[in-house]
Protein backbone atom coordinates (compact mmCIF):
# COMPACT_ATOMS: atom_id res chain seq x y z
CA UNK A 1 0.00 0.00 0.00
CA UNK A 2 1.11 3.72 -1.16
CA UNK A 3 1.87 5.05 2.44
CA UNK A 4 0.99 8.62 1.28
CA UNK A 5 -2.55 6.67 1.02
CA UNK A 6 -2.37 8.01 5.03
CA UNK A 7 -2.01 11.59 4.28
CA UNK A 8 -5.80 12.39 3.99
CA UNK A 9 -6.61 11.04 7.49
CA UNK A 10 -3.54 11.94 9.56
CA UNK A 11 -4.20 15.81 7.93
CA UNK A 12 -7.65 15.07 8.99
CA UNK A 13 -6.68 14.11 12.95
CA UNK A 14 -4.59 16.86 12.87
CA UNK A 15 -6.45 19.60 12.37
CA UNK A 16 -9.24 17.82 14.27
CA UNK A 17 -7.27 17.97 17.11
CA UNK A 18 -5.88 21.26 16.55
CA UNK A 19 -9.34 22.35 17.34
CA UNK A 20 -10.17 20.78 19.75
CA UNK A 21 -6.97 22.29 21.69
CA UNK A 22 -5.13 19.06 22.15
CA UNK A 23 -1.62 20.42 20.27
CA UNK A 24 0.39 17.10 21.48
CA UNK A 25 -2.09 14.72 19.36
CA UNK A 26 -1.94 17.52 16.36
CA UNK A 27 1.91 17.64 16.74
CA UNK A 28 2.06 13.79 16.47
CA UNK A 29 0.37 13.41 13.27
CA UNK A 30 2.11 16.54 11.91
CA UNK A 31 5.59 15.00 12.11
CA UNK A 32 3.95 12.21 10.18
CA UNK A 33 2.43 13.88 7.37
CA UNK A 34 6.14 15.85 7.60
CA UNK A 35 7.55 12.93 6.69
CA UNK A 36 4.99 11.00 4.02
CA UNK A 37 2.11 13.66 3.38
CA UNK A 38 1.36 15.40 0.32
CA UNK A 39 2.64 18.94 -0.28
CA UNK A 40 -0.65 20.36 1.09
CA UNK A 41 -0.41 18.47 3.79
CA UNK A 42 2.87 19.16 4.89
CA UNK A 43 2.03 23.17 3.92
CA UNK A 44 -0.38 22.46 6.75
CA UNK A 45 1.54 20.78 9.24
CA UNK A 46 4.42 22.82 8.90
CA UNK A 47 2.14 25.71 9.79
CA UNK A 48 0.76 24.01 13.00
CA UNK A 49 4.34 22.83 13.66
CA UNK A 50 5.65 26.75 13.99
CA UNK A 51 2.89 27.41 16.13
CA UNK A 52 3.53 24.08 18.18
CA UNK A 53 7.01 25.61 18.55
CA UNK A 54 6.23 29.25 19.26
CA UNK A 55 4.28 27.42 22.33
CA UNK A 56 7.71 25.64 22.94
CA UNK A 57 9.94 28.72 22.82
CA UNK A 58 12.18 26.60 20.19
CA UNK A 59 13.45 29.18 17.79
CA UNK A 60 15.51 26.49 15.91
CA UNK A 61 11.98 24.35 15.27
CA UNK A 62 10.37 27.43 14.59
CA UNK A 63 12.70 28.86 11.64
CA UNK A 64 13.12 25.53 9.75
CA UNK A 65 9.25 25.15 10.33
CA UNK A 66 8.81 28.87 8.59
CA UNK A 67 11.14 27.90 5.98
CA UNK A 68 9.73 24.29 5.29
CA UNK A 69 6.20 26.50 5.45
CA UNK A 70 7.42 28.85 2.67
CA UNK A 71 8.89 26.37 0.60
CA UNK A 72 5.92 24.53 0.45
CA UNK A 73 3.64 27.23 -0.49
CA UNK A 74 5.30 28.25 -2.90
CA UNK A 75 5.59 25.04 -4.05
CA UNK A 76 1.57 25.08 -3.92
CA UNK A 77 1.76 28.55 -5.53
CA UNK A 78 3.42 26.78 -8.71
CA UNK A 79 1.28 24.02 -8.97
CA UNK A 80 -1.94 26.52 -9.28
CA UNK A 81 0.01 28.71 -11.84
CA UNK A 82 0.46 25.41 -13.85
CA UNK A 83 -2.54 24.09 -13.11
CA UNK A 84 -3.87 27.90 -14.56
CA UNK A 85 -1.96 27.72 -17.91
CA UNK A 86 -2.73 24.57 -18.39
CA UNK A 87 -6.92 25.36 -18.37
CA UNK A 88 -6.45 28.52 -20.52
CA UNK A 89 -4.45 26.53 -23.01
CA UNK A 90 -7.09 23.83 -23.48
CA UNK A 91 -10.02 26.64 -23.71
Amino acid sequence: MNIECYSPAYSILAKAYELEGKMDSSFCYDKKLMAIGTVYAKEEASRRLVAYYTETCDLDKIRYYIKRNKLYSDSIQKISVSESVATVHSL
